[in-house]
């Protein structure tokens, strides 16, 4: 956890609010790109029953890292530049956070149930031999390349945008980037489909929400369903990455034929050039990029009031688990 004053205080009220309930809190900050792994794998050692995310998708995404595999819950506190994976929650972080938006959202996480939800596992140039998890996304393409050029952002770029205005940043480096970026060739192969041809981007989606929360990419993809999302754009000029920026915000997408969505366990994306990858918007490496399915690897404390139809298999009310301990 780290940040300006209302960040502090709100997890300040968080704290209060699980330690009068008889839980020993123990708050950790962040100090580099990759610590929160680090840190949710110590509290796996200590033998946590839960661990907070308080911080918006990369952070997410690593401690979901960190958490594979095991028994320990992942709880997600929403108080990032983007915060996708906690509206699929349905935890809305308000524009200007005050320490009672993390008391709700602390107690519709108390009302919650835990789920065990898939996550992927990405394997690319630069990254480990075992691969990478990831919880919400994996994608090359245009949004690779943006991120590999803006993250992570430096503390100064934080300071000027600020938490409500941090999505600034992806624009001013995103635009340019978008103008002159020239389009991926690829072939992409999900299960036993081949798909060929030149490719604004390539995401490979566990999740509904894309783009901070602000494009819905499926209406109808489960957190627990065994099976990956697969989304390919096609193109290389300006003028189509913005087509299809204007669909995805407009909930079009899918009405084009510029537009392929595929549904699988395996997916392997090959490029001719090595192409900038990104996991939960940070970059990892470079393509080619090959990721499976990893069913109900994570369990994950989803609040009250979270879409029932995000999940097919029932949850374990978290006030069951918490008498038990």
């Amino acid at each position: 956890m780290a940040g300006p004053y209302e960040v502090e205080a709100g997890v300040e009220t968080a704290r209060r609010f699980w330690e009068s309930r008889g839980w020993k809190i123990e708050l950790r900050d962040t100090q580099a790109p990759g610590h929160a792994v680090a840190l949710a794998r110590q509290a796996v050692s200590a033998g946590c029953q839960v661990v907070f995310a308080a911080g918006g998708d990369g952070t997410v995404g690593q401690i979901a890292q960190g958490l594979a595999g095991t028994e320990t819950v992942l709880a997600v506190l929403p108080i990032g530049t983007a915060n996708a994976f906690a509206k699929l929650l349905g935890l809305v972080p308000s524009a200007h956070l005050a320490a009672t938006d993390l008391e709700a959202t602390s107690q519709r996480l108390l009302d919650g149930k835990v789920q065990s939800i898939d996550l992927g596992r990405a394997h690319a140039v630069g990254l480990s031999d075992d691969g990478r998890p990831f919880i919400s996304w994996a994608g090359t393409g245009l949004d690779g390349y943006v991120i590999g050029q803006l993250e992570p952002r430096p503390k100064w770029m934080k300071q000027v945008t600020g938490r409500r205005f941090g999505w600034l940043s992806y624009v001013v480096i995103g635009v340019p980037s978008a103008m002159r970026f020239p389009g991926v060739t690829a072939q992409i192969k999900v299960d036993n489909q081949v798909i060929s041809g030149t490719f604004v981007l390539a995401v490979i989606a566990n999740s509904r929400l894309y783009g901070g929360g602000l494009v819905h990419l499926s209406e109808d993809a489960r957190l627990d369903d065994g099976r990956l999302d697969v989304w390919l754009f096609k193109g290389k000029m300006f003028r189509e990455t913005i087509g299809h920026a204007v669909r995805l915000l407009t909930a079009r997408h899918m009405m084009s034929e510029s537009t392929i969505h595929l549904r699988g366990r395996r997916v392997l994306i090959q490029t001719q050039e090595a192409t900038p990858v990104q996991l939960d918007g940070e970059p990892a490496g470079q393509a080619p990029l090959y990721v499976a399915i990893e069913p109900q690897s994570l369990r994950l404390l989803a609040p009250d009031g979270a879409p029932t139809d995000l999940f097919g298999l029932p949850g374990v009310p978290f006030t069951t688990i918490e008498r038990s301990l």
